[in-house]
């Protein structure tokens, strides 16, 4: 089978059972909006419609994004394990590098979509109550503006600064969870 066809099965197995699973994370979206707003010292409002501002972008991006998160992690854990273990490395040190790469790259793949949506989520939290004051009026509205005004870019603002905080993240819990499970497993 083609590398495509690999890809694209380990995307629909893996990344549809992570992809589902972590949508749940969503539900947390009124305490980020509580804590973005008090990081950026604006004055936090009561109204519980305003918990859920940006709530949209982030759920819309969310399944696409942890297909893409999941599949690529497999997907490149798949192609450099082939890779490693022609020259005989010692296997522990080798699976565990594989899987702390394979998480990086599962990072990298799923952040070019993860952060615009994120960014367009954020711009809409940042927005106080007085609808008057508001730059955005919703989702498209917001896209459109930061297209026109920024651009492609504009929607990659923070980008670099978001992988140097994720990659290391994800490629740290996959080496330690996958190599973890391999010696719990062994054991049991």
């Amino acid at each position: 089978t083609s590398a495509l066809c690999q890809f694209s099965r380990r995307c629909h197995s893996n990344g549809s059972s992570g992809g589902s699973a972590r949508c749940a994370r969503r539900l947390a979206l009124p305490f980020i909006f509580v804590a973005l707003r008090a990081h950026v010292h604006v004055d936090c409002f009561c109204a519980s419609a305003g918990y859920f501002k940006g709530f949209l972008p982030a759920a819309l991006a969310a399944i696409p994004v942890q297909i893409l998160y999941y599949g690529s992690y497999e997907y490149s854990r798949f192609v450099l394990a082939r890779q490693v273990f022609k020259f005989g490395d010692d296997a522990d040190l080798a699976e565990f590098c594989v899987d702390a790469t394979a998480g990086a790259v599962g990072e990298i793949v799923s952040g070019a979509f993860w952060v615009p949506a994120d960014l367009v989520s954020q711009r809409l939290m940042l927005q106080g109550p007085d609808r008057s004051k508001h730059l955005y009026s919703g989702m498209l509205d917001a896209v459109r503006k930061i297209w026109a005004a920024e651009g492609p870019n504009g929607f990659y603002v923070g980008f670099g600064a978001s992988l140097l905080t994720h990659i290391p993240n994800s490629a740290a819990t996959w080496a330690v969870y996958e190599f973890t499970r391999k010696k719990l497993y062994r054991h049991w």
